[in-house]
């Protein structure tokens, strides 16, 4: 990270144990806001804040809620159903 980033709010580091936790930072600008920052790291950044920290924007998870994941799979499954059986049928010819 540049030296300008230093004290950022959206600076963060990423991992989670050992010395290299502090060493691998990022600007998470558009995680914590759920916009994209439209400038540049470092220097020439427009967005840098160190008043108070934003408010977090959850990341959706695909495959987090089983009930939503097995709405798509049968979604996916009825919209490719023809080529997914014929897939099936031929790989069975071979064995």
């Amino acid at each position: 990270m540049d030296a300008y980033c230093k004290g950022c709010i959206y600076r963060r580091p990423f991992g989670n144990t050992g010395a290299a936790y502090y060493h691998l930072q990022a600007c998470c600008y558009s995680i914590a806001t759920g916009r994209l920052r439209g400038c540049p790291a470092g220097a020439r950044c427009t967005h840098k804040d160190t008043k108070k920290a934003p408010e977090k924007h959850g990341i959706q998870v695909i495959g987090h809620d089983k009930e939503a994941q097995m709405n798509r799979q049968r979604k996916y499954y009825m919209k490719h159903r023809a080529e997914i059986l014929a897939r099936a049928k031929a790989k069975k010819g071979r064995s």
